[in-house]
């Protein structure tokens, strides 16, 4: 049996699902080169060398994948849906659902969208070959929620990418840094107040990373000191990661956090929630809050900043924290979950 990846993923702005979808297709390439990525008529895009581009059917999105897709695979293929959604009809099919907000939290979600993933998602999870998702955390909360047993569902975390160097950092003087959309979960406007509140001039506070259509936005404080980056590619993420003082991400809640994993990459000191995920992946490095209480994140912030112990302390952690993340174990994750699928038939 062959692979072949949904690759619609690949046509949406590019948040924490499609940079590990992206991940995904790097190993898939190593390890089964030869594998096909299904896209909808006229997607192009640029994929590691190793693996097929097939484009064929008229619709778009959820249609798309739905009703075009199934008639794109061929007999012998097992196909990787790697980001939250898949056809319904296809069982030989291992999906990947990175986290289940939208059950949650559906106020969050655009108001058809959250519909159509309380209809789709419980149904699909039971239909499918396999379940894979990003931690241990989601595991067990896709178990009690869906699917009432967790043997059966795989974790496949991403590995820890340093962001390419090279490019220009587009904010003067010292800054702390935000990655991720500015969706109600990830509590920008939180942060934003605390910052304001405890953080003097000259810091300012910078938010990186794109918002979908279909999350609900929050506003955020009006001043100077807070910058709204909505197109950062990897270069000037990179060039961002490394010349922040810090990073900051204090969500209610993860899948997994792939932003935190790729600040401990670059270098950079990381105050986060203190919420299980982050517990589990990064143990005790970063600086850990409580993500209801704005006046603890905006001292914590502050201390970050203003005391170098903290950063060093990370420092010398994050090498146990990368050796937990990087490819080979991505690799390994992915052969122990498909090997036994595609000698299967």
């Amino acid at each position: 049996m062959r692979i072949a990846i949904n690759g619609r993923f690949l046509l949406r702005p590019v948040t924490g699902v499609e940079r590990y979808g992206h991940q995904l297709l790097g190993v898939v390439a190593d390890v089964w080169p030869g594998s096909r990525v299904l896209l909808p008529r006229g997607g192009q895009v640029e994929l590691p060398e190793g693996l097929v581009l097939h484009a064929g059917g008229g619709l778009k999105g959820h249609a798309w994948e739905q009703f075009a897709l199934p008639r794109l695979l061929q007999a012998d293929e097992l196909l990787l849906s790697p980001a939250n959604t898949g056809p319904l009809v296809v069982h030989r099919q291992v999906l990947w659902l990175h986290d289940l907000f939208w059950r949650s939290a559906p106020a969050q979600l655009d108001a058809r969208l959250a519909r159509w993933y309380g209809w789709l998602i419980p149904r699909l999870a039971n239909r499918v070959a396999a379940l894979a998702t990003v931690s241990d955390r989601t595991r067990d909360h896709i178990a009690r929620s869906l699917v009432g047993d967790a043997n059966g569902i795989t974790v496949v975390p991403p590995f820890a990418e340093v962001l390419p160097a090279g490019g220009v950092c587009p904010v003067e003087g010292p800054f702390v840094l935000s990655v991720g959309s500015l969706s109600a979960r990830k509590q920008p406007d939180r942060l934003a107040e605390a910052f304001l509140r405890h953080v003097p001039a000259p810091w300012k506070l910078v938010f990186a990373g794109r918002t979908p259509g279909t999350l609900r936005q929050v506003g955020l404080p009006e001043s100077e000191r807070i910058i709204v980056l909505d197109k950062a590619d990897d270069l000037m993420l990179g060039a961002l990661m490394r010349s922040a003082a810090c990073v900051a991400q204090v969500p209610l809640d993860e899948g997994f956090g792939l932003p935190v994993l790729e600040a401990i990459a670059a270098g950079s000191p990381v105050l986060t929630s203190d919420i299980p995920v982050f517990r589990e992946r990064f143990g005790d490095l970063p600086c850990h809050v409580d993500p209801h209480d704005t006046d603890a994140i905006g001292s914590k912030l502050k201390a970050l900043l203003t005391e170098g112990r903290e950063a060093v302390r990370q420092r010398a952690l994050a090498p146990q924290v990368l050796a937990r993340h990087d490819r080979e174990r991505m690799r390994e994750a992915l052969r122990d979950l498909l090997d036994p699928l595609l000698k299967g038939g």
